[in-house]
């Protein structure tokens, strides 16, 4: 008999991790055949499309790739609900009024990170969750099981049948303000990183926060999705004048890289006995019952999968101002908040092409490396083993690679006591053991790597390196 939720089908397997290791990745968001839209690997090419946001000016439409998750109702219980739930302060938004924006993050009872996501106030009882589907479906399960007097409904899911309510563009770059203040109507008003303001474009009404998915300055725009192609078309009209080029998927998933933002690790919602109510009300659907991990590290522990607050640089969000889920664990383990530190592994030259070379070369190969590293294409989360003196001692969760700083590099956490940049590591290159039929036969290796800081820039690490 098939599962009917999350928690049957935790109790149907006696290795879980094996279960979510060996399973292909069978649906994608970055190419759907029921959908209207598709994102392309490329729009010109991805070189020239990394150098864009470097160098001039680059946009990225995230209309279609994101969960949307609305929350409505009496602001108070919604913020009522939001502090139970995140362990943000909203001690802002309650003497403030909207348009604000928060990353939000979710922790389990026992301190572990569930997920985040952008949390949009838009007006007056109406809110707006951007990201993945761990943190929604959370917040949903609290609000009724804590009796919170809102409505809460997922209006978009990336694999599902409805259309976007939203579009949603990011323009960055050196020049995107200039274009962005020419393509307005009116003066495009001064938003500072992380916050909110309304404008006008060719007469629709749009949100902006000041945000960028790269090291370069940037604003996003989301409005009605009616007006998606109007819109669009107006900032490459405009922006033929400042270089203005459109990122495809292959450049769109290196901008973490320099932004410094670790995408979905495995929701931490598998075993704690507190969170079994919560499994059973999981169904099968769900993205947490259909999770597919991936890479080099290998534990019989799903908890060991987990990641903290320390480890995704978010260990500054958290304000002790009010209770929310998770608090006591922080306050009762320092560990989960300092024992690890959010880092960038730069992959030695000498190695990646070692990868590479042994594709020309008889016998067993390394695990292919592409350039860059196609999105979701065998896992939703990547684990590569970080190890010093041949102990585990971090992760690396996204390698890729930049042309505009002419290396590989890979995000993860590392214990704080290895986190000084300069320390040199090792990672385990590869998938041991894995039945998935999208992962070739491979030999094992390591590639040697040099910590630096997260996010960064070359000059930047150059500059901590002196001092």
């Amino acid at each position: 008999m098939s599962p009917e939720n999350l928690q049957e089908m935790v109790d149907g397997t006696d290795d879980l991790v094996g279960t979510f290791r060996d399973r292909d990745l069978e649906a994608s968001i970055w190419d759907y055949p029921d959908k209207p839209y598709d994102f392309p690997a490329e729009f010109s090419n991805w070189i020239r499309e990394q150098k864009a946001w470097r160098e001039q000016c680059a946009v990225i439409d995230q209309s279609f790739h994101m969960t949307h998750f609305r929350v409505t109702g009496d602001d108070d219980e919604a913020q009522d609900l939001f502090e139970t739930v995140g362990i943000n302060s909203f001690a802002d938004w309650r003497d403030g009024e909207p348009p604000r924006a928060k990353q939000f993050v979710a922790l389990n009872p026992d301190g572990y990170v569930i997920g985040d996501c952008i949390l949009f106030w838009l007006e007056e009882g109406h809110y707006l969750f951007v990201g993945e589907e761990p943190v929604s479906n959370w917040t949903t399960y609290q609000a009724e099981k804590g009796g919170y007097d809102v409505d809460c409904e997922m209006i978009y899911n990336p694999l599902g049948p409805r259309d976007p309510e939203y579009f949603r563009f990011e323009i960055m770059g050196p020049n995107a303000i200039d274009l962005m203040a020419e393509a307005v109507d009116g003066d495009l008003p001064e938003i500072p990183f992380f916050q909110m303001d309304e404008l006008s474009i060719q007469g629709v009404d749009a949100y902006a926060l000041g945000h960028q998915m790269t090291s370069e300055r940037g604003i996003e725009i989301f409005g009605d999705y009616e007006h998606h192609d109007e819109v669009l078309d107006h900032i490459f009209a405009v922006g033929e004048d400042y270089g203005l080029r459109q990122v495809g998927n292959k450049a769109y998933i290196t901008t973490g890289i320099e932004l410094g933002w670790i995408p979905l690790p495995l929701p931490a919602v598998y075993d704690s006995p507190e969170m079994e109510a919560y499994r059973e009300w999981l169904p099968m659907e769900s993205m947490e019952a259909n999770f597919v991990l991936g890479g080099s590290y290998v534990s019989e522990d799903i908890s060991d999968y987990y990641a903290t607050l320390g480890g995704l640089g978010y260990d500054h969000i958290a304000k002790f101002d009010h209770d929310f889920i998770g608090r006591e664990a922080l306050e009762e383990n320092e560990a989960l908040l300092d024992g690890e530190q959010k880092v960038t592994f730069i992959i030695d030259d000498e190695d990646i092409m070692k990868v590479w070379g042994s594709l020309l070369e008889e016998g067993e190969t390394y695990k292919f490396l592409t350039m860059p590293e196609v999105p979701y294409r065998s896992e939703l989360s990547r684990y590569d083993e970080i190890l010093k003196d041949g102990e585990t001692v971090g992760m690396a969760k996204h390698m890729d690679y930049s042309y505009n700083e002419r290396e590989f590099a890979a995000l993860g956490w590392i214990d704080t006591e290895y986190a000084e940049p300069g320390t040199r590591v090792t990672m385990r290159w590869g998938e041991p053991d894995t039945e998935k039929s999208q992962i070739e036969p491979h030999a094992m290796t390591e590639l040697r790597a040099t910590v630096a800081p997260a996010p960064y820039m070359k000059k930047d690490r150059e500059k901590a390196f002196a001092d």
